[in-house]
């Protein structure tokens, strides 16, 4: 089996109106802090995606990490 070293990481937060990232406290500063994170220490995104819980709850789903299927250097299992 793979060796997969991934970390996932949930944002869930209330947006009531369009936001922007550089507005502390909101979910899509929170996205932006996150994926600026990852890209200062070079850990490839591997997937994000988003659901929406109701009304006005946003989930983001991100997912990064050293993944061997994902770089193109799978070994075999």
């Amino acid at each position: 089996m793979a060796n997969y070293a991934t970390t996932t990481k949930i944002i869930k937060g209330t947006v009531t109106a369009t936001e922007a990232s550089d507005t502390s406290g909101t979910v899509s500063a929170a996205v932006n802090d996150y994926i600026q994170d990852l890209d200062s220490t070079g850990t490839p995104i591997i997937s994000i995606s988003t659901a929406m819980d109701g009304g006005h709850t946003l989930i983001v789903t991100i997912v990064s990490g050293d993944n061997p299927y994902y770089a193109g250097q799978h070994v075999a299992d």
